[in-house]
């Protein structure tokens, strides 16, 4: 059950969603170089520098690798339910689900300097100028985090069940699951300014350009998102 993967170099790092490790994948020649054990199934990964932090779901922590060595370095203990990241400067932010929190990891020192309360469940998050945009999947909101202050300064209600986030220009653009559509938030403001029609149960997206191409998982269709206009 390989669930996420990340690249460094030439290896390809492969979260489990069933086991406690990550499996490197030499792509020179595709097959497994290594298996590294973590403290639990991991969601994803974030590459930053020659380090690549696992997000270990049910263990409450962050496996730190050294790609050069492909062992853990050290284990950090963050909020519950680790889900993903977003590197700003050195800092990584962690959401974590079950304590509702978001955990700031300096990357230099491998340590936990910050954390912050947001929303209900919180998943995804991307950075718009210094603003951290995270989204809290059970409580239909966005919160949003000041990172040069590590504070949290606004809240913004969006559609049911918030999932991807992706940002373009001075826009913030938020999936929600349940037929929501895709709530557009002006970051000038931090106010929802249009809601787009995605499908039925919109999931991810891609940003390509200025077009965003929005999944949906009940149907075969893409909904493409001109993010100019």
């Amino acid at each position: 059950n390989p669930q996420f993967a990340t690249l460094a170099g030439t290896k390809l790092y492969v979260n489990s969603a069933v086991d406690a490790a990550i499996s490197v994948i030499d792509t020179s020649t595709d097959t497994v170089s290594s298996t590294i054990p973590v403290t639990s199934v991991s969601t994803n990964s974030t590459l930053v520098g020659s380090k690549i932090y696992v997000n270990s779901n049910a263990g409450n922590t962050v496996s730190v690798i050294d790609t050069a060595t492909d062992t853990v370095s050290s284990v950090i203990t963050v909020g519950t339910n680790p889900f993903s990241s977003t590197l700003v400067g050195t800092d990584l932010y962690v959401t974590n689900v079950g304590s509702d929190n978001v955990s700031v990891i300096d990357t230099n020192t491998d340590t936990v300097t910050d954390t912050i309360t947001v929303g209900d469940a919180p998943y995804f998050s991307v950075l718009s100028g210094t603003d951290l945009y995270v989204t809290n999947i059970t409580g239909g909101t966005v919160s949003v985090i000041n990172t040069n202050i590590n504070t949290l300064t606004d809240t913004i209600v969006v559609g049911t069940a918030p999932h991807g986030i992706y940002t373009s220009g001075t826009s913030v653009y938020v999936v929600n699951i349940n037929g929501g559509g895709v709530s557009i938030i002006d970051t000038t403001t931090n106010t929802v300014v249009d809601s787009i029609d995605a499908g039925t149960h919109p999931y991810l997206a891609t940003l390509v350009g200025a077009k965003l191409y929005v999944q949906d998982l009940n149907n075969v269709n893409i909904t493409i998102i001109n993010t100019n206009t």
